[in-house]
Parts: C-alpha cells; structure tokens; sequence
C-alpha cells in the first residue's frame, strides 16, 4: 500500500467517488447488537490509579490532559485526567454521564472512572488513528468518498446523542478520533448540555468553537439540538475544501461573517455536495437540516449526497474506510515519553501547573498552512451575560 505524501499513515488506492462506498463488506461483518451486547457484558475495571503505567501523553488542554495507560493485563487506555479547578471536575462529570448512558460504534468508549487525590480520570478506549484534525492539516483536504463516510458515522454519532436529549456543542475535527480500521469515532463531550429539551427557550452558553458556533449561539438566542447539525455542516465543508465556511483569522469579522454571510462554494463541489451544505448551513434553526420542524435527521439521511450508503450497513461499520491508520508502533511496544514512576506524580504535576494553564487554548499550526495565528479553538462561558454578543 502507497504511503501518503508527508503523512504516518497508509491509503488503500481509492476508486472513482461514484462507485466507491456502492461495494460492500463480507457478509460476516459483526452484527451491531451482538457487539452492543458484548459491550455490556464486559466486566468493569476495578483498578485503582496507580495500577496503571502512564506511556506518553496523547494531547493537552486547558482542563485537562490524555494519557495512554497501560493497565496490568497489558491493554492499552486513553486515561483522560481532570485538572483539579471547578471547570475540569466539572466537565469531566458531565462526560462521565453522558458516555454512561451510551453504547454507540461512532461514540467515545467509557471502561471505567478512577479518583484522583484532587479530581476525576475517565478510562476510555485508545483509538490509535489520532484526531482527524491532525490528517487534515497533513492532507490539506479529503476526497468526496472518504468525507462522505465520515459524515456519516458522526451523523449518527449525533443523532444518538440527541435521542438522549443531549446536545454535543463541540463538533469539530479535533474531537473527531479514528480507530485502528479508520473509522470515525467522536470524543470529548465536556461541553454537553444534558436535558436540552428541557429548556423552553433553549440553551444560552457562549461555547464551543469559534469557526463552528452556530448563529443563535453567537446571537446569544437560545439554542438545542439543531447546533450540532450547523457544526456536521462546518465539518463537512472543512473536510471537502480544507477551510471552515467562514473562517478567519479576525474572529469578529469570523463572528460577523457567520451571522450575515453567506459560504463562498469552491467550483469544484459538486450539486450532490452543495446541495447538502446549504441545508446544514442554514441560519434559521428551525429550517435547518436535522432540525424537528425540518424532518429530523432522517430527512439528512435521505439527501442525495448519501445516496451510494446504506445507512443501516453504516451502523454496523460495514463499509471500509478509504483510508486505513497505520498501527501505533510506540503503543504496541509499550514505549513513550514519560519519565514517570506513576500516574500520582502525573496527577501531582499536573496540579501543580493548572494556574499556569489558560483558560482559553490556543492551538498553533494547521491545516495546509492555514491556522497560521489563529484564534482560540474552543471557548466556554456560563452565563450569557458574561459575554460581549456580536449583533
């Protein structure tokens, strides 16, 4: 297999867009309740922090940091460690919740929780693809079949969130991850608002990120469900054309261009393609694709752009991605870059630094040199009123 240009990771020979997700698996792909069934039967982790041996660290944020752990047996975890200040306890609970309740292919695995001396762990699958936003920065874009099937593992990724009554708020291709076949799995559920129906005038937070908030977000009108398919839209766009739809390294003209402006199509997306986005990126959320009033997301399911995949062989992961990862050597091996004795010191360390840490992260680099100096990937706020709304 070719190894792509720049890239740590291998590329089956794609065949022509039209055709390609139209060819099916075996018809021994696992069946998708068998495997729900497996998940559950899967006994609990009863290991206490220190059992696990820390590898490397796999990313840093503002509340947090992942670790790939090594566990007694020999598995390999991703340990995500709560900073010990009231926004990552916090957001570390409501991850906990949210992925409890869940058992979904396309959807972040819990294992277990583990306490630390100042705050939470969560012990989740390792998913050894790394962040899809690392794959479009190297690649610049993806091809309309590769974007196609990730669009659709994360639409029903979303769509299973929302039948739980939580609105995600924080799609992007950074909390995207690919496991070992390539698909596509989301993470970080931090920023979710549980009981979202329960709101009679919807949610009023300033968060998420800024190149994906949705209008009623920024506009501070209260906002559900519909949020998620703006963002599914964002993303989609992103991944075809290697640019959010609005993107700018000014975020107030960003913010202004999101409330009034409309995306400027590249020549090369096709009607199919089109098609879909201007749906997704609709500013009325009440007309927006995905949305209750618009038919839900089975209307999104229907659209032309899907109509080569069979979205019940897409929930059984039975297509093969265009693009396979190459195994973790330095995960299978068990070597990393801690020079640790435990996971405590970790903990310790990581208390230490947490008033050194910003509460907005910054993130250098970027896709296809586009993210040079740019502004603040993710921000959060509680209270509307804390915030300057763009109008």
């Amino acid at each position: 297999m070719p190894l792509c240009a720049g890239c740590c990771c291998v590329a089956r020979d794609e065949l022509a867009d039209e055709r390609y997700y139209s060819q099916y698996l075996d018809d021994d792909a696992r069946d998708l309740d068998e495997a729900r069934g497996a998940a559950a039967a899967d006994p609990p982790l009863e290991l206490a922090l220190g059992d696990f041996a820390p590898v490397r660290i796999l990313g840093v944020g503002a509340h947090a940091r992942v670790v790939l752990v090594r566990a007694p047996g020999g598995q390999s975890y991703a340990m995500k460690l709560a900073s010990d200040d009231p926004t990552g306890a916090r957001r570390a609970i409501v991850e906990r919740r949210v992925l409890q309740r869940l058992r979904h292919p396309f959807v972040a695995r819990l294992h277990s929780s583990v306490a630390t001396p100042s705050s939470i762990a969560l012990v989740l699958e390792f998913y050894p693809g790394g962040e899809l936003y690392d794959h479009l920065r190297r690649e610049g874009f993806f091809s309309l079949a590769r974007s196609c099937l990730y669009t659709a593992e994360v639409l029903l990724a979303v769509q299973a969130l929302h039948a739980a009554d939580v609105a995600y708020r924080d799609l992007k291709p950074e909390n995207i991850l690919l496991d070992a076949q390539g698909h596509a799995v989301v993470s970080d559920f931090g920023l979710a608002r549980e009981g979202i129906s329960r709101l009679p005038d919807g949610a009023r937070s300033l968060c998420g990120s800024p190149a994906y908030m949705a209008p009623e977000v920024l506009s501070g009108a209260g906002h559900g469900t519909a949020v998620d398919y703006w963002a599914l839209g964002t993303l989609l766009f992103e991944m075809l054309t290697g640019v959010p739809p609005f993107y700018h390294r000014d975020p107030h003209r960003m913010s202004r261009a999101i409330l009034y402006d409309e995306p400027a199509y590249p020549r090369h997306l096709k009607w199919p393609a089109r098609a879909l986005l201007r749906t997704l990126l609709q500013r009325d959320p009440a007309r927006r694709a995905g949305s209750p009033e618009a038919g839900g997301p089975a209307k999104v399911r229907r659209a032309r752009f899907f109509r080569r995949l069979d979205f019940e062989r897409v929930l059984r992961r039975g297509y093969t991605p265009v693009f396979e990862p190459r195994p973790d050597a330095e995960a299978a091996a068990g070597e990393g870059d801690l020079d640790l004795l435990d996971l405590e010191e970790l903990v310790a360390r990581q208390a230490a630094q947490a008033g050194a840490l910003s509460p907005l992260m910054w993130r250098g680099g970027g896709g296809a040199g586009r993210w040079s100096g740019p502004p603040p990937r993710t921000v959060e706020a509680e209270e509307t009123n804390e915030q300057t709304r763009i109008s």
